[in-house]
């Protein structure tokens, strides 16, 4: 899957962290020939924790053929191996939900752009907003604002 071997060395960040998910992701995506990819490394338990990395920790990485990408850590604690594992795969499919819904959201925000740039283009004028002091300013011409979007997801508890 591509993954840098010195991940894996002495004083390496180790299997379950954040590089070797998104290595794995991406090497995923590269090797399937796919648009979409995601890659999951954890600790499921009973064993295998330690001081620095306990069980029920996992990282997620989500990619996607045009450079974005995803990656999360959640500790889901010591539950049993079962329960750890269904935990990780939820996560990991929320992820790659939320990054297939942004996905739609800047493609609508492209084709509204452009619509826009159109109107505009159409709509050209040479007139210029004047101001004389604070209390006479008017404006002319098309001014436009768009409330920004505000992804939650990463503040939700999901369970």
């Amino acid at each position: 899957m591509d993954v840098s071997p010195n991940a894996f060395d002495l004083g390496g960040e180790g299997a379950v962290s954040h590089k070797v998910a998104l290595q794995m992701a991406h090497g995923a995506r590269h090797h399937a020939g796919t648009e979409v990819s995601l890659s999951i490394t954890g600790i499921a338990g009973p064993t295998g924790g330690t001081e620095t990395k306990e069980v029920g920790l996992v990282y997620v990485a989500v990619t996607t053929h045009d450079g974005r990408y995803i990656v999360r850590r959640n500790d889901f604690g010591s539950n049993d191996r079962i329960e750890n594992k269904r935990s990780f795969v939820q996560f990991a499919l929320r992820m790659v939900l939320e990054i297939l819904d942004h996905a739609d959201d800047i493609e609508m925000r492209r084709k509204k752009a452009e619509q826009r740039r159109i109107v505009d283009d159409e709509n050209e004028t040479t007139e210029q907003d004047e101001w004389d002091g604070a209390e006479a300013w008017e404006p002319r011409g098309i001014s436009r604002a768009e409330p920004s979007s505000v992804d939650f997801s990463a503040e939700t508890d999901w369970d």
